[in-house]
């Protein structure tokens, strides 16, 4: 799968025109995959989930304090 992973990730790079792209792993998977990819720089299992806490936040007018979704 790591291989698949890797093979997209280039694909997607060579689209864009960029090769130097930073990749970031979210999801359950990452904590596995992530750490054999050779085109993911950063393991983050929980972005999806703080994005969504941030908007909820704002959509509510709450102030969001620094790191204060990362407790």
């Amino acid at each position: 799968y790591v291989s698949l992973l890797d093979g997209m990730i280039v694909r997607m790079k060579e689209e864009l025109g960029e090769a130097d792209v930073r990749v970031i792993g979210t999801g359950g998977w990452m904590e596995l995959l992530g750490e054999s990819s050779r085109e993911i720089q950063h393991v983050d299992s929980h972005l999806t989930l703080d994005g969504l806490y941030c908007l909820w936040r704002r959509s509510l007018g709450r102030p969001l304090e620094q790191g204060s979704w990362q407790k």
